[in-house]
């Protein structure tokens, strides 16, 4: 790629993070530009972020990476520091989203949630963590129409 092309395809990513930064549209600066699959599972997120906050939660991050990988949520509940898993899956599926969490992802979700504690400066026992589901349903065009919240809804399954 010849210079000058690079350094228009770094201005332009460097707008958008700055667009994003300032509170712009994250979904340009994210990539959401995927196929319908990553869109489908986008648009969940932002109907199950939508739908916490109805239910009293207070988002405090999106897409948080830390750690091993990425937390879909952070949000404060009833004083309670939660890490929320988004899962869907179309309405008329057998599968409930949350079976679709294998143990080494409940691990990884574990591992992130403790990694951003440590980030933050949190000890535990002060601030215990929860880890919840959303159980988003979408319909045939992949449009959210329902969530369903578990609370503590990820357990450790080396504990089990």
């Amino acid at each position: 790629m010849p210079w000058a092309a690079l350094m228009q395809t770094l201005r332009g990513a460097l707008e958008r993070l700055g667009a994003w930064w300032r509170g712009g549209d994250s979904a340009e600066w994210l990539g959401r530009s995927g196929g319908e699959r990553h869109r489908s599972g986008w648009r969940a997120e932002d109907f199950a972020a939508a739908d916490l906050t109805r239910r009293g939660y207070h988002i405090l991050g999106r897409n948080v990476r830390v750690g091993p990988g990425e937390i879909d949520i952070v949000a404060e509940h009833h004083r309670r520091l939660v890490f929320v898993e988004v899962r869907s899956r179309e309405e008329d599926s057998p599968v409930r989203p949350s079976s679709t969490l294998t143990r080494e992802k409940r691990r990884r979700i574990i591992r992130c949630g403790q990694a951003y504690m440590r980030r933050k400066g949190l000890d535990p026992a002060e601030v215990p963590p929860r880890y919840d589901i959303a159980e988003v349903y979408v319909d045939a065009t992949g449009r959210p129409v329902r969530c369903d919240v578990i609370v503590a809804g990820v357990s450790d399954p080396d504990d089990e």
